[in-house]
C-alpha cells in the first residue's frame, strides 16, 4: 500500500492507493446548476483533492490552473450521444476566472475565431489550409473516448484516493483555499435544483475522510480549426487597428483560459464526524427535506444517495456507486504577455 501525507498549515491530508468501500455524494445533472458554485476560495475538502491533482504540478494548486466542478456533474445513465454533447459544451466553454468552473458566455470556437481575424498578416495555417470550424460535437475529440468508456465495462483507472481533513475552527478563508470543510444547508429548488438561498455555518469539530475509488485525466483535443501553434507565435500581435494584448489574455482578457483536460472521478465517497450540535442540526434539516452541502458535495434528500448517521459517533456517512462524475476542470491559463 502507498500513502502520502502531506501538512499544509492545520490541514492535514493524506492520500492513498488501497481499495475502499463504495461511498458516494449527490452531484446535479444540470451542467448550469454544476457551475453555479458561490465565489469564495476552495475549503478545506476541495484543497484536499486539488493537492492531489497537483502533485506532479505544484503550478496547479492555484486556480484558475484547476477549477473545480461543483457540485459534480453526473455522467452515468446517459447515451453515448448526450454525453458527447454535455462533454463538448465543458470543453467549448470559457469558464470565469477563480477557483469553480463556472460558464462565462463565451465559447472557445468564437473567441479563438476572433483572436484569429484581429491578427495583422497571420500568415500559413499550420499543417496546411485553415478548415472550417465545426458546429456539432466533431469539434473536439477526447484521449481516452470518454464516451466510449463510460458506456463500456470500466471507464476510470482503478486508483483509490483517499485524503482526511480535520478542519479548523474559527480559521479565516484565504484568496485561494481555507482550512475549514465548508458545511452548507439549503433548501431544494424547483426541478430539484440547487436553492440559491443554501447558509453556511461555523462548527466547533468537523473532520472527514473522502474518496473516490477511480481517477482519469481526459485530454480535451481540438481539431485541425485549432492551433496552439498560432496562439504561442501571435501572443503579442502584430494585431488589427482597434486590438491589442490587453483584449485577449489575462483575467479580464477574452481568450484568457479554455480547458486543456477534464478529471472525471467514479464512487466519491465520504465519512465525516461533527460535534453535538452540528451534527443534530443537519441530520434536523436533511430530515426535513434540506439539501446539504459538503465542499463540492451536494445531498439532496430527494436523490439516490444512501446517507447514513450514527448518534453514537456523531458521524454522517454517504454512499453511491457512480462510473462517471466530472468533478475538476484542468485549464491552460493566458496571461498576459
Amino acid at each position: 500500500m502507498t500513502r502520502h501525507h502531506i501538512k499544509l498549515g492545520k490541514l492535514s491530508i493524506v492520500y492513498s492507493s488501497v481499495a475502499l468501500f463504495l461511498l458516494g455524494t449527490v452531484q446535479s445533472s444540470s451542467f448550469a446548476q454544476a457551475t453555479s458554485q458561490p465565489a469564495q476560495g476552495w475549503d478545506a475538502v476541495e484543497a484536499g483533492f486539488v493537492n492531489f491533482l497537483a502533485r506532479s504540478d505544484p503550478a496547479l494548486r492555484r486556480p484558475p490552473a484547476i477549477q473545480i466542478v461543483s457540485p459534480p456533474l453526473d455522467l452515468d445513465h446517459k447515451g453515448a450521444e448526450d454525453l458527447r454533447g454535455i462533454l463538448v459544451q465543458t470543453a467549448d466553454t470559457i469558464p470565469e476566472w477563480g477557483p469553480y468552473f463556472r460558464a462565462s458566455g463565451r465559447t472557445v470556437r468564437e473567441e479563438f475565431q476572433a483572436f484569429v481575424s484581429s491578427i495583422e498578416n497571420l500568415g500559413p495555417w499550420p499543417g496546411g489550409t485553415r478548415p472550417e470550424v465545426p458546429k456539432d460535437t466533431t469539434a473536439f475529440a477526447f484521449s481516452p473516448d470518454v464516451a466510449k468508456m463510460v458506456l463500456g465495462e470500466s471507464f476510470v483507472q482503478p486508483e483509490t484516493v483517499e485524503w482526511k481533513v480535520m478542519s479548523s475552527s474559527g480559521s479565516q478563508d484565504t484568496r485561494t483555499s481555507s482550512a475549514k470543510i465548508r458545511l452548507r444547508i439549503g433548501r431544494a429548488g424547483i426541478n430539484g435544483s440547487a436553492s440559491g438561498k443554501q447558509q453556511e455555518f461555523d462548527t466547533q469539530l468537523a473532520e472527514g475522510v473522502f474518496s473516490f475509488t477511480g481517477v482519469s485525466t481526459v485530454s480535451v483535443i481540438p481539431g485541425r480549426w485549432f492551433s496552439n501553434r498560432i496562439i504561442e507565435s501571435s501572443v503579442k500581435g502584430p494585431f488589427k487597428p482597434g486590438s491589442g494584448p490587453e483584449d485577449w489574455w489575462g483575467p479580464k482578457g477574452r481568450f484568457s483560459l479554455y480547458p486543456k483536460s477534464l478529471v472525471i472521478v467514479s464512487d466519491p465517497s465520504f465519512t465525516l464526524r461533527l460535534d453535538t450540535r452540528s451534527y443534530q442540526e443537519v441530520r434536523r434539516a436533511f430530515e426535513g427535506g434540506a439539501t446539504i452541502g459538503v465542499g463540492f458535495f451536494e445531498i439532496r434528500a430527494s436523490d439516490r444517495a444512501k446517507i447514513s448517521f450514527d448518534e453514537k459517533q456523531l458521524t454522517i456517512s454517504v454512499k453511491q456507486t457512480s462510473k462517471a462524475m466530472l468533478i475538476a476542470v484542468i485549464n491552460r491559463v493566458n496571461n498576459s504577455p
